[in-house]
C-alpha cells in the first residue's frame, strides 16, 4: 500500500528522505482531501493525514479511480506548494515528451534500453489523441527526446493530456496483471478521453 504523503512528494520531485517540506506539504494534501470529500470522495467524515502512514486505500479503499483522484491531489498540491508553479504549467510544455512519460513510468532519463518501444507507443497514442482533435490536424509524431509537448500542443489541459498518454502507454508496455486494475485503469482513460474530447471542442486544441 502507498503512503499518500511519499508517492505526492515523488511526483513533486522530491526524495522520500527530504523531510523539510513535509509539514507544508501535508498541510497542502489535506486541503485537497477536504475538497475531496466535499465531492463526495472518501470517507463521509472527512479523512486527514499526520505523516507518511496514511496509504491511500484508507482515504478511497478499492476506488477504481484511484489514479484519476492522485492526479488530481498531485496537482493541486502542486499549485497549493508553490503558486509559482502556475507558469511552470507553461513551461512543462517545454518538456521533452519521451523523457516526460520515461519518468512517469519510473525509467530514468539516462536508461535508454526501452526508448524505441517506448517511441512506438507514444505515437500509437498520439495518432488516438490526433483522432480527437488534439495537436496538428496533419498528425504529429515523435522521434526522440528532442520532440517536446509544446510542439505537439499549448492546451491548457495538457495535464490531462500527460495523464492520458502516461496510462495508454503505461498499458502498452508494462500491462498489469490484475484483470481488475486492467479495467481500473481503461475507465480512467475513457473519463481522460472524454474530458480532453469536451475540452476540445470548448478550446478548439492545438
Amino acid at each position: 500500500m502507498e503512503s499518500i504523503l511519499t508517492s505526492i512528494k515523488n511526483m513533486l520531485g522530491i526524495a522520500d528522505e527530504y523531510t523539510h517540506f513535509d509539514a507544508d506539504l501535508i498541510t497542502h494534501i489535506n486541503s485537497v482531501l477536504s475538497i475531496l470529500t466535499q465531492s463526495g470522495v472518501g470517507p463521509a467524515e472527512g479523512f486527514s493525514i499526520e505523516d507518511e502512514l496514511s496509504v491511500w486505500e484508507d482515504f478511497v479503499p478499492e476506488n477504481s479511480k484511484l489514479e484519476l483522484i492522485k492526479s488530481y491531489t498531485y496537482m493541486k498540491v502542486k499549485l497549493l506548494f508553490d503558486p509559482t508553479l502556475i507558469s511552470a504549467v507553461i513551461e512543462s510544455t517545454k518538456e521533452s515528451i519521451l523523457t516526460s512519460i520515461k519518468k512517469m513510468l519510473g525509467i530514468a532519463d539516462e536508461y535508454t534500453h526501452f526508448d524505441a518501444d517506448l517511441i512506438m507507443h507514444i505515437n500509437s497514442v498520439l495518432a488516438i489523441l490526433t483522432q480527437i482533435g488534439v495537436g496538428p490536424s496533419e498528425g504529429f509524431t515523435i522521434s526522440g527526446e528532442s520532440d517536446k509537448w509544446e510542439d505537439f500542443t499549448t492546451s491548457n489541459k495538457l495535464e490531462h493530456i500527460k495523464t492520458y498518454m502516461y496510462l495508454k502507454v503505461k498499458l502498452m508496455f508494462d500491462p498489469p496483471l490484475s484483470s481488475a486494475v486492467m479495467e481500473s485503469y481503461n475507465r480512467i482513460i475513457s473519463e481522460l478521453e472524454w474530458r480532453i474530447l469536451i475540452s476540445g471542442e470548448e478550446e478548439n486544441i492545438e
